[in-house]
């Protein structure tokens, strides 16, 4: 494999989630070669154009299901209790650190000990390297980002419990 780490070892379990309004970046391939190869985390996209090209994609650790932008804005109502309606898909990532949340039934049901987001312009290179069980069990979050809030980055890691 790509990367040594098996998903037999005793790791935590890592659960990443995005929301997709519209069609996927055209670097997507390149990206999601890169999530493939990280075998001992899955990958969950929500998206409102679940093409024929994404459906074919066969790997066991990247998941699609269909979200209409109607649907995702009721789940959020529900979630929150408060109307949502979605003026631009680009106010989604504002919503990034809510998708735990949203889907938390995912979540438990599958029982994941962290769930994650993430930009979809990442080339991933072996994230079980750094992201190891030490540092895993000693932290509840973990974001990597330059921004002075550092929630809204490019890659986040959130403990389920």
């Amino acid at each position: 494999p790509m990367f040594p780490l098996e998903a037999t070892q005793d790791v935590p379990t890592i659960a990443m989630l995005t929301v997709y309004l519209g069609a996927l970046p055209k670097w997507f391939p390149v990206t999601l070669k890169t999530m493939q190869a990280n075998k001992t985390i899955d990958w969950y996209f929500f998206v409102d154009e679940l093409t024929e090209q994404l459906q074919a994609i066969n790997t066991p650790n990247v998941y699609f299901a269909k979200l209409s932008k109607t649907d995702l804005e009721d789940l959020m109502t529900s979630k929150t209790g408060h109307p949502i309606q979605l003026t631009t898909s680009r106010k989604l990532c504002d919503w990034k650190p809510a998708v735990g949340h949203l889907f938390e039934d995912l979540l438990i049901e599958k029982g994941y000990d962290f769930w994650g987001y993430c930009d979809l312009d990442t080339i991933w290179g072996d994230i079980r390297s750094f992201l190891t069980p030490e540092v895993l069990k000693a932290h509840h979050l973990l974001c990597f980002s330059e921004h002075t809030h550092p929630t809204v980055g490019p890659f986040t890691i959130v403990r389920t419990s």
